[in-house]
């Protein structure tokens, strides 16, 4: 007969398996139709346009297909080879590659169904008693962060409406799932798992994708992959994310080196400067690991002059000579968040201008609404593209303390999750990560069992 505890033990193993299920599949859908757009499996008539027209060349006036595309023409400086109806189309910004209508919003719905899922039935475990709500006092970061957000929420109702609040608060889901979702800490090695499945599925997308799909950039050197996660940059971050969580708890760290090379190979494909220095600060975070004394500041002399030569020579490494330009170029993210900052008066500098401000989902869904979207200088609707900058924009300076506070606080209590925690604050400096699925689906899991490490350490003391 077995104990209550191992019953309680495989019945957690058999609800992770079933949301690392939901996981995947929610990946594969979330940028399903842009991805099959891409590779012509969906649209064809545009996609054979398109290669047709801006990569295989006209050939008096008819497209011809080449593949793979290497050396996409900017469709700009090609307009001369296409029709006038073809010049006003959305050909020109491959925008029918990225728009969703009618079914294919559905696909959408699914990363959003996952995180209510989750959500429902934690709770649903927690009032039937089947699982343990862990101690307000373990969570009192979180529960920090939180409040900043309710106080977000506040001001985003009086200032941009009740609906624009309710999207906004979409991009702080996964402190939900971090404070209802401890009781999965036991079985998190399940979606361990499930990264490694995801990072190898990416893998044979991205490869097709070569062979295939429409660069995402013009010559030289066109191919740019983006898998099922929409982006290219959003491609890295989730590969190098999903590997760090793997390294944290993997029950096995057996395949780690294979999936350290399938990350590499993605991170290259995705050309990400982000991911370069996240894949590079993991790795670096790991040789210090392994040192101690003397060697380890050896390690750390040969480490930085690592970063250095990364940062001259990445424009080589990721074949994008311009590539500093996102950072330092005028409205790129230091000059957005410096203007941000010297428009804001003193409460917006202190706690923002409400949730939902700068974040993509109410981009996305209040697009129809132009009254509901506040707009920035140039009148065009803003969006932000750094955790650091939309957090300002939302929660102001707090926010940014919190939030990072928070990340601090995982790092320093939970030793086995540092290696996520570092290369999530790291990809967070140029990437929405709160945004990003499913990494902020994986953020609010390592949170989760860091809550429970907390919640443990502070019962055994008491006892």
């Amino acid at each position: 007969m077995c104990s209550h505890s191992d019953a309680s033990v495989v019945t957690t193993a058999r609800w992770v398996a079933l949301i690392s299920t939901c996981l995947f599949v929610a990946l594969l859908a979330n940028g399903a139709t842009s991805y099959l757009k891409r590779v012509g499996l969906l649209d064809r008539q545009n996609f054979e346009l398109y290669v047709g027209t801006y990569c295989g060349g006209p050939a008096a006036g008819k497209p011809s297909l080449t593949f793979p595309c290497q050396c996409m023409q900017d469709p700009l400086a090609a307009e001369g080879s296409a029709s006038e109806s073809e010049s006003k189309s959305p050909l020109l910004s491959r925008r029918y590659v990225y728009d969703t209508a009618g079914y294919e919003r559905v696909f959408k719905v699914f990363k959003d169904l996952l995180f209510a899922g989750f959500v429902t039935l934690s709770i649903f475990l927690m009032v039937t008693r089947k699982v343990r709500l862990p101690s307000l006092a373990a969570a009192s970061p979180m529960l920090l962060l939180a409040v900043s957000i309710g106080a977000g929420f506040l001001i985003s109702v009086a200032l941009w409406g009740g609906v624009f609040a309710l999207v906004g608060l979409r991009s702080f889901a996964f402190l939900a799932v971090a404070f209802v979702g401890s009781w999965v800490a036991g079985g998190i090695h399940g979606f361990a798992s499930c990264a490694a499945v995801m990072l190898l599925i990416q893998l044979v997308l991205v490869g097709f994708e070569f062979l295939f799909g429409i660069p995402l950039r013009f010559c030289p050197d066109s191919f740019r992959a983006a898998g099922t996660t929409v982006l290219s940059n959003s491609l890295g971050v989730f590969a190098v994310v999903a590997l760090g969580f793997y390294r944290s708890f993997s029950a096995s760290r057996l395949y780690f080196w294979i999936l350290l090379l399938i990350t590499a190979i993605l991170v290259v494909a995705s050309g990400s400067g982000t991911a370069v220095f996240a894949l590079s600060g993991l790795l670096g975070f790991l040789v210090l690991e392994k040192t101690q004394g003397a060697r380890r500041l050896a390690a750390v002399a040969i480490l930085l002059a690592v970063a250095v030569l990364l940062t001259v020579k990445l424009p080589e490494l990721t074949q994008r000579p311009d590539i500093y330009n996102s950072l330092l170029a005028p409205e790129g993210r230091l000059d957005s968040l410096g203007r941000l900052a010297r428009e804001a008066n003193a409460v917006e500098l202190l706690v923002g201008r409400g949730v939902g401000f700068g974040t993509n989902s109410a981009s996305n869904v209040l697009s129809s609404a132009p009254v509901a979207l506040p707009d920035n200088s140039a009148g065009e609707k803003f969006s932000a593209d750094s955790t650091v900058t939309v957090l300002f924009t939302q929660l102001g300076i707090v926010g940014i303390v919190l939030f990072y506070g928070v990340l601090g606080w995982g790092f320093w209590r939970d030793a086995i999750a540092r290696p996520f925690y570092l290369v999530v604050a790291v990809s967070s400096l140029t990437i929405i990560v709160t945004e990003l699925f499913p990494v902020n689906f994986l953020l609010g899991l390592t949170l989760a069992h860091t809550l429970h490490v907390e919640d443990q350490l502070r019962r055994a003391r008491a006892t």
